[in-house]
């Protein structure tokens, strides 16, 4: 980060039906393609490691503890490369016996310095898995207070909110969210929250078509003050803008997209 400009860095792209070897694969590609681009910040969708469909293509499996050393691929990568890193997975809590849809923050150090676990409880079976979390909160990215979302948090108006009281100056949301039958369609409610906060709000979305949902129509955007300043949907790749948190402005006219 110069001069208080961060360039953001979302993976867009096909994760939803795992498995988590090809996800991880695939991450730490767009990561490391990311980074030479000049990222500081890389944000994933969520679920992006297991693939949000998981528990419907193999509803046996096993949600996993998520630390510093089963993740190390992705905190030496973090370190490596001197960036925060916006991961979306499943963990599960030993002490909660709980599992949670959450993301995790990755940081230049290579630690996870905040968990972020979705609040809202989805029942059936693709996210009946997981427990509700506590509430919302912002992390520290560089002197810069973003607060963290994940997908259908942002429906309801009191968390994005409490994010807003919190002292947040960008919410970051990353999510399995397109326009369907099933869910809704999220588009105005974002830029509602972007309105009501008066901070940035960015949503790092997934893509690809499955037969549960098709994320290829979900988009990735960046929205502000009711205004949506950018958006993609479809081909996946790396999406890259730059945001100045000085003068509260994005710095592109469109997304510099890496194909991936």
């Amino acid at each position: 980060m110069k001069n208080n400009i961060v360039k953001v860095a979302l993976c867009h792209l096909v994760l939803s039906q795992g498995p988590e070897c090809d996800n991880r694969k695939l991450l730490l590609r767009a990561i490391k393609e990311a980074a030479a681009a000049g990222a500081d910040w890389i944000v994933t969708p969520e679920t992006a490691l297991q693939g949000y469909y998981f528990k419907r293509i193999a509803p046996q499996q096993l949600v996993q503890e998520q630390t510093e050393a089963s993740l190390q691929e992705f905190t030496a990568l973090a370190q490596e490369l001197g960036v925060y890193l916006f991961l979306g997975c499943g963990e599960h809590d030993k002490e909660n016996d709980a599992d949670y849809n959450s993301c995790l923050v990755i940081n230049p150090q290579g630690k996870i310095q905040s968990r972020h676990r979705k609040v809202i409880d989805i029942k059936g079976l693709t996210e009946g898995w997981a427990s509700s979390g506590a509430g919302v909160q912002v992390t520290d990215c560089q002197g810069i207070k973003v607060g963290l979302l994940v997908c259908a948090d942002a429906w309801y108006d009191e968390r994005p909110q409490s994010l807003q009281e919190q002292g947040a100056q960008m919410i970051i949301d990353i999510a399995a969210w397109p326009p369907s039958e099933v869910c809704g369609n999220p588009f105005g409610k974002w830029r509602e929250v972007s309105q009501n906060t008066g901070v940035p709000f960015v949503v790092c979305n997934q893509t690809g078509t499955t037969e549960w949902m098709d994320m290829y129509i979900g988009e990735s955007v960046v929205d502000y003050q009711g205004e949506c300043l950018l958006t993609h949907q479809g081909e996946q790749g790396v999406l890259l803008f730059s945001w100045d948190f000085t003068e509260n402005k994005l710095l592109n006219s469109d997304y510099d997209i890496i194909k991936i």
